[in-house]
This record gives C-alpha cells, sequence and structure tokens, in this order.
C-alpha cells in the first residue's frame, strides 16, 4: 500500500477530522524497514500511534539428568556415588546422590544456561571393597531452549571407571575399609588395612578428578585434613629366655630296651622276641549287663621301649642366648588427621 493510500486509510476511518499523527517519512521508514506492525489510531489523540509485538517464545533450562554407568559384572555397590556440578568460574552449583545405572534429575535454583563440569566427590564401593572412580572430568554446556520446544530433558552420562583392590591407594584402601565397616564386613576391612603398609599414595584423595580449589571446597569430605602414612618401628619378639643345659661330655652310648609292661632291660633281641611271643591268658571277668561272669582271653600290652643314655661320661654345663625375631609394630596408623597448619 502506497504512502497516500495508507493516509486516504486513516481519513476514512476518521471522517473529516484532520491526521497529522502519520507523516510521509514515517510511513516510508515503517514499510522500508520490513517490520510487521499493527497500526491503532485513536480518534481523541490523534498524535499517537501504538505498536505490538507478536508474543515471544519463552526460553527456559529444561529438565538436566545426570546418569551414573560403569561395568561392575555381579559385584553390589554399597556406598552410592555423589557427583557434583562446577560451573565456568569454578564454583559448585550443587551435588547430587546417583546409584550406578540411574538417572538424577539435577535441580539447582538460578541454574543458567552455559559449559559445566560434572566431578565424582565420593566414589562408588562394592561389594569386594574396589572403587569406581572418574578421572577425567565430564564437560557439559546447558542450553535454554523454547518453552514449547519437544526436548522434554537433557542428559549427561557419567561413565565411571572399577579400580580393583590390587591396584588401589593407600586413600582408596582406608576410604573402602571405612564404607564396608559400616556395612557390617569388618572381616574384609580389617583385611583392606592390612594392605595399606604396602599400598602406593595416592596423588588425589579417592583416585577422581577434582576442580581447581577442592582442597578448600565444602565439598571436600577431608577439608583441613591431611593424609599421613603408617608409621612403624622394628620391635624384638623375645620367643625364647635364655636357659642352661647339661650335658654329658665322652662316655659310652648303651641303649636299652624294656617293655611296656614293665618287664625287661632284655639283654637281646632274641630275649625280647621270646617275651613279645608269650600268649594270652584267660581269665574271667564280670559285667553288668550279662546275667554271669565271662571267660575272655586278656591279651599281652607288650610295646617295646628304647631308651639310650651315656654311661661314664662328664657332665658339663652349656648356657645358651635368648631367641628372639623382629616384628614391624605400627606406631600411628594411616589415615586422615587433622592438618597442622
Amino acid at each position: 500500500m502506497s504512502v497516500h493510500e495508507l493516509l486516504g486509510k486513516a481519513k476514512q476511518l476518521l471522517g473529516n477530522k484532520k491526521v497529522v499523527a502519520i507523516t510521509a517519512g514515517l510511513a516510508i521508514a515503517l514499510l522500508a524497514s520490513g517490520v510487521a506492525y499493527t497500526f491503532s489510531i485513536s480518534s481523541t489523540t490523534p498524535n499517537t500511534v501504538t505498536k505490538t509485538r507478536p508474543p515471544l517464545d519463552k526460553k527456559i533450562i529444561k529438565d538436566f539428568d545426570i546418569h551414573a554407568a560403569g561395568d561392575i559384572g555381579e559385584l553390589k555397590i554399597i556406598a552410592p556415588a555423589h557427583l557434583a556440578l562446577i560451573d565456568k568460574a569454578g564454583d559448585s552449583v550443587g551435588s547430587v546422590c546417583v546409584e550406578l545405572g540411574e538417572s538424577v534429575t539435577f535441580k539447582s535454583e538460578g541454574l543458567q544456561a552455559g559449559k559445566y563440569a560434572a566431578y565424582l566427590t565420593e566414589n562408588p564401593v562394592l561389594s569386594d571393597g574396589s572403587v569406581l572412580i572418574l578421572p577425567k572430568s565430564v564437560e557439559c554446556e546447558l542450553e535454554a531452549l523454547p518453552e514449547s520446544s519437544n526436548i522434554a530433558t537433557m542428559t549427561v552420562e557419567v561413565r565411571l571407571v572399577r579400580v580393583g583392590t590390587d591396584d588401589m591407594t593407600q586413600q582408596q584402601l582406608f576410604n573402602s575399609a571405612e564404607k564396608l565397616r559400616a556395612v557390617g564386613d569388618t572381616e574384609l576391612a580389617d583385611r583392606l588395612v592390612e594392605r595399606i603398609i604396602s599400598a602406593p599414595m595416592g596423588e588425589s584423595d579417592d583416585g577422581s578428578a577434582k576442580p581447581e580449589g577442592w582442597e578448600d571446597s565444602a565439598l571436600n569430605p577431608h577439608k583441613n585434613m591431611e593424609w599421613r602414612a603408617t608409621v612403624t618401628k622394628e620391635v624384638k619378639v623375645v620367643t625364647k629366655q635364655a636357659w642352661t643345659e647339661t650335658v654329658v661330655v665322652g662316655g659310652t652310648l648303651t641303649t636299652t630296651i624294656r617293655c611296656a609292661c614293665g618287664a625287661g632291660p632284655f639283654s637281646s633281641q632274641s630275649e625280647w622276641v621270646e617275651h613279645s611271643n608269650k600268649l594270652q591268658h584267660p581269665e574271667m571277668r564280670y559285667y553288668d549287663y550279662i546275667d554271669g561272669p565271662v571267660l575272655t582271653f586278656v591279651g599281652h600290652p607288650y610295646r617295646m621301649i628304647i631308651s639310650k643314655e651315656v654311661v661314664g661320661g662328664t657332665p658339663e654345663q652349656i648356657h645358651h642366648p635368648e631367641q628372639f625375631k623382629m616384628e614391624t609394630h605400627i606406631v600411628s596408623p594411616a589415615g586422615w588427621y587433622e592438618s597442622k597448619d
């Protein structure tokens, strides 16, 4: 529609009233801009032009889910994962507890569109004492989507890696032992504690990647604490006290044969054979459960007893020193202690 047609249309709407609100220059500018506006011209205020924009589709952060995954075979989780979401400034915007294989909706007031990173703040512990770690943080970006978008939720998957007990650090063994003891498995917990002394020191408190400033973070369960390795000392343990023994030096070693029945000694092997071949002799014995005596045969209780001794020797005393072994004793066990700083 031309400018003149536009002005003519306005005159028809207002009758003979004077139209001064829309100038030719303004009308050309509106048409040239290509913006679709509706005009409302008031008969009482002829100098007013009202512009109305089409309604905008509001943008919002859709539901945000964190999904934890990892291969644990037939083992069971005895302690779940704790995850934190860190914004690009390095600040935590909240944390969640999630079971392996499940998703948790992350809710935080003031969650804005932008880049974030998911970190594992507490490692899951398995029924055999092994742990799941997150070697590297999971980067993600939240987008503000139109409210009318058919995207219902945004899911970020955090895939954890299992570390067996043979490869665990001192800190990991200690933390696993605490979790196992909490569920009543003290036997396995004690075995893990015994292995701490020979395990390597970990670079972080649980082996998972940690954000900047983790030592002073409120999410750190060991804030204001420090890890100390086991302190030991070697201790002499006496297994036998010193003693004095009398021995016979010189003389002749003689061998004596007697019988368990008391007979002997026998001067030759033939005498012993003759003695051992004695026949059984009958004896009348009475038994309570049998009415009357019973004739039984009682065998000869022979058994050769051989003893050796030195005849004609000189007794001497020999002193033996104490016997001992060296043991490693723990002065202070490994663990988290209040920081000295």
